[in-house]
């Protein structure tokens, strides 16, 4: 059987907890922005952001990963091609 805490701060394993879905709604909003760019202020809604501003950054996160990704096969195919000239 479980049972809660009654104490007013939070225990480690609910911390935990809290620091997950944090992170899952982070990666939600990240992973919406990448794939579906364009309808994006739909995670404004999803996760229930004030303004536009909090969502922006996941979008702003999604894209800079995406962009640093093709950046670094760029890199890779360059020195691919170097190491075989």
């Amino acid at each position: 059987m479980r049972t809660w805490a009654t104490s007013s701060s939070p225990s480690d394993s609910e911390r935990v907890l809290n620091r997950s879905a944090a992170r899952f709604r982070a990666a939600a909003g990240t992973l919406w922005s990448v794939h579906d760019p364009a309808n994006v202020r739909g995670v404004k809604d999803l996760l229930g952001h004030a303004s536009f501003d909090t969502t922006e950054g996941h979008y702003i996160m999604g894209q800079s990963r995406l962009a640093g990704r093709a950046l670094a096969r760029a890199i890779g195919n360059v020195a691919h091609r170097n190491s075989t000239d």
